[in-house]
């Protein structure tokens, strides 16, 4: 008789993803043409400028200093854009607004990510992301 095959080793566990302290909440990603709060079309046009923002509000209980950064990413080429925000404090259970431009620079389509950092230099999140892909036609 033919000797049982070895059992498949179990695989490698993946890394847990890094934990994050959440201190902030942020709403939905909201992209509207420069400060003019007109929705953007679909596609959007080459070459228009677009205000990327989301509320944020401080769930925690103390006054915080917080970053906000959307990374655009292009989805075929995987070139990414930062835009930021820096050094907003807020208070415990209060929102603001933030939010930065961009204008898209040739056509195609874009996952825009945004999240709350601790700062620009170290990047520690304190929000979870909020993402939206748009087209630019």
């Amino acid at each position: 008789p033919e000797p049982e095959p070895e059992p498949e080793p179990d695989p490698e566990p993946e890394e847990p993803a890094a934990a994050i302290d959440q201190k902030i909440s942020l709403g939905s990603v909201n992209l509207v043409y420069g400060t003019s709060l007109i929705p953007i079309s679909d596609p959007t046009p080459v070459g228009e400028s677009i205000l990327i923002e989301t509320e944020a509000t401080n769930i925690s209980e103390n006054r915080i200093t917080i970053s906000w950064i959307a990374i655009i990413t292009n989805i075929e080429t995987g070139e990414t854009k930062e835009v930021y925000v820096f050094n907003i404090q807020l208070d415990p259970g209060h929102s603001f607004r933030l939010g930065n431009t961009w204008t898209p620079d040739s056509a195609g389509q874009y996952k825009i990510e945004a999240f709350a950092v601790d700062n620009l230099t170290d990047k520690n999140p304190i929000s979870s992301t909020q993402s939206k892909v748009i087209t630019v036609g």
